[in-house]
């Protein structure tokens, strides 16, 4: 096993670059001497790599968690004995990377429990003929009865809605098909973002150690959040709203976009008013997630006090 050390400090900017750079020389001095301003940014480029770092990466990013400008991010990344840390960071705060292994199957990869868990029972992962059968007994008559249902309240069936049944019944026949490419619910990154507003770090801290889940923070916020995209009854709602919220004193108002901390996903439905579903960092994040809702029975999506993005622009924004 290596004892090699490396570190790694993404370039950040800071709200005074002179001043932060002071400051880590006091908190930092080995890290602040390999520090220099370059176009307005913070680059750390050392030379190679000196194990007088260790342990100095607490208070480096302490440093920068002060000084880095608002609504940017910065990352520290490191290796030690062959174990990877990091910190994320921005203002005001500062977060664990936790790095869980992933193992490549060709289905995609998945965590290294959940493989273990694929061999230890493997009877769990075997598709079963009698399943199939069933599988495709149930989606060739939902895929036939839906023109019918969907017409009967003027309204047309989803294409994604179809594009899943198709792909569902080739799979129970055995036929080779291309896998359905869906967009995710979410666009939600936990090293791009930070927490996540509604399902918060500490409710998965909680889950792992209560046995719950084995996953790791960013795949826990997706599962919770496929969930919930798949939980919420959609009968009598007529629209989905996206709006851009701030919150203070546990109130929560809807203000303009420009100066929205997160944004809330609503239900709508006539002479009953809203109700909210979930929070996000990001309009982008709470877009998404409003549409692959609304796709599921074809109910517009509109913005309150926030515009809503198209799909050129969303692809843009990412």
């Amino acid at each position: 096993m290596s004892t090699e050390y490396t570190l790694f400090i993404h370039a950040f900017s800071a709200t005074d670059n002179a001043a932060c750079l002071l400051a880590m020389k006091e908190a930092a001095p080995d890290i602040a001497q390999e520090m220099t301003e370059r176009e307005g940014m913070i680059i750390f480029d050392p030379s190679e790599p000196l194990l007088n770092w260790r342990n100095a990466e607490e208070s480096a990013a302490s440093v920068i968690s002060e000084h880095i400008s608002p609504h940017k991010t910065c990352r520290i990344e490191w290796t030690y004995e062959d174990e990877p840390g990091g910190k994320l960071i921005s203002r005001g705060k500062c977060l664990d990377i936790v790095y869980e292994p992933v193992v490549v199957t060709p289905t995609g990869n998945i965590p290294l429990h959940e493989a273990e868990r694929m061999f230890e029972t493997p009877e769990a992962y075997t598709p079963k003929l009698e399943v199939n059968k069933i599988l495709l007994e149930a989606c060739i008559q939902a895929r036939a009865a839906l023109p019918d249902a969907w017409a009967a309240v003027s309204c047309d069936v989803p294409v994604e809605v179809i594009k899943l049944l198709d792909h569902a019944i080739s799979v129970a026949e055995g036929k080779e098909t291309k896998p359905v490419q869906t967009k995710p619910a979410s666009d939600y990154d936990c090293h791009c973002h930070g927490d996540h507003v509604f399902f918060d770090r500490e409710d998965w801290r909680s889950d792992v150690a209560a046995g719950d889940t084995k996953l790791g923070y960013q795949e826990w916020v997706t599962h919770n959040i496929e969930n919930l995209l798949h939980g919420i009854g959609l009968k009598g709602v007529d629209a989905i709203e996206v709006a851009s919220c701030t919150e203070a004193n546990g109130i929560v108002e809807v203000i303009e976009e420009t100066e929205a901390s997160f944004y809330s996903v609503y239900t709508h439905r006539p002479n009953e008013g809203v109700e909210c579903h979930c929070d996000f960092n990001t309009k982008i994040q709470a877009v998404a997630f409003a549409r692959a809702l609304a796709a599921r029975t074809g109910i517009p999506v509109y913005g309150n006090l926030c515009s809503i993005l198209s799909d050129s622009d969303r692809e843009e924004a990412i």
